[in-house]
């Protein structure tokens, strides 16, 4: 939606372009892209994507404490039981109790 100003600033600009007192340029707009930074060895597993989307949060927000609690808190847990865990330290452990589980079973 286009709001009234910005419908003004239109029009004042596109009188002046007529008038050749004015030239403004357009600049087009670049969404925030991800960073490039890879990540290591050591934490490429099924969690990934989240940690993904959580390291882009933190850099986005120079690391501040309080942000990214969207990326952080389980949305299931945190909405439907109240419980207050991180969604990829949750995916972690979920990821160590089932190779701890293979590995029991293949010690059988």
């Amino acid at each position: 939606m286009i709001c009234k100003q910005q419908l003004l600033v239109k029009q004042m600009d596109k009188q002046m372009k007529e008038q050749g007192d004015f030239q403004r340029e357009e600049k087009e707009t670049e969404p925030l892209k991800r960073p490039v930074r890879p990540i290591s060895l050591a934490y490429r597993d099924s969690c990934m994507s989240l940690l993904e989307e959580l390291n882009y949060c933190r850099e986005n927000s120079w690391y501040l404490p309080w942000k990214c609690n969207e990326e952080r808190h389980s949305r299931f847990f945190y909405e439907k039981l109240r419980l207050n865990k991180l969604e990829y330290e949750k995916c972690q452990y979920e990821a160590f109790k089932e190779r701890v589980k293979k590995m029991n079973e293949s010690k059988r």
